[in-house]
């Protein structure tokens, strides 16, 4: 299990933008399905993901 874990890990880091600008269009998703209600809650839980994907994460 540790080595799967290493592999995810260092896939995430070496992947940090793509995954960044998805987790954002993901985030971008729910706002507009649920009319912005929940925007502050759903843009703080995107920016607490982007900032554990790796060395550059883009966080804002």
């Amino acid at each position: 299990m540790k080595k799967f874990m290493d592999q995810a890990r260092e896939y995430v880091e070496k992947q940090d933008e793509q995954i960044d600008q998805g987790m954002e269009k993901a985030g971008d998703m729910v706002n507009e399905r649920t009319g912005g209600r929940y925007k502050e809650q759903v843009d703080r839980g995107v920016d607490m993901m982007q900032a554990r994907t790796g060395e550059g994460d883009q966080v804002g």
